[in-house]
C-alpha cells in the first residue's frame, strides 16, 4: 500500500474534499498537511479505507504509535502538540521546515504496518 499525503499552504475545503475522493478509490488514509506562516500541521484518518483493510491498524496500533512518537520528537518544536493513533492523529505546529518530512515518515510507518500485517 503507497500512502501520500496532500500538502496544502492554507486550508482548502474544495482540494481537501477531491484529496478525501481520491484516497477513498485509492483505499489509503488520507494524510493532510495544512502550511502556515512559520508552523504546519499534520493531520490522518482512517476513514477513507475499505473496512476490509483496516484491521492493520488495530494488529499494528502498538508499534505504529510507538514509531510516530519516536519520529515526532526529532521533528517536534518548543510549540508542537500531539495526538497520535493508528486510526486518527494530528500534530499541530510542527516547525514549518519539518511538516512534510514527518507526513513522509508518517505515511511510510502506516504502509510499513500495513506491510507487516499482511506477513
Amino acid at each position: 500500500m503507497e500512502i501520500t499525503f496532500l500538502d496544502q499552504e492554507m486550508r482548502d475545503k474544495d482540494e481537501e474534499a477531491c484529496w478525501f475522493h481520491i484516497c477513498k478509490s485509492r483505499k489509503i488514509p488520507m494524510v493532510k498537511v495544512i502550511r502556515h506562516s512559520s508552523f504546519g500541521d499534520v493531520d490522518w484518518d482512517y476513514i477513507t479505507m475499505d473496512s476490509r483493510d483496516d484491521q492493520f491498524l488495530v494488529t499494528e496500533e502498538g508499534w505504529i504509535t510507538s514509531e510516530l512518537k519516536e519520529i515526532l520528537q526529532y521533528y517536534k518544536g518548543s510549540k508542537t502538540k500531539a495526538q497520535i493513533g493508528s486510526f486518527t492523529g494530528i500534530v499541530k505546529n510542527l516547525p514549518i521546515e519539518h511538516v512534510a518530512d514527518f507526513a513522509l515518515d508518517l505515511c511510510n510507518v502506516l504502509s510499513e504496518a500495513y506491510v507487516r500485517n499482511k506477513r
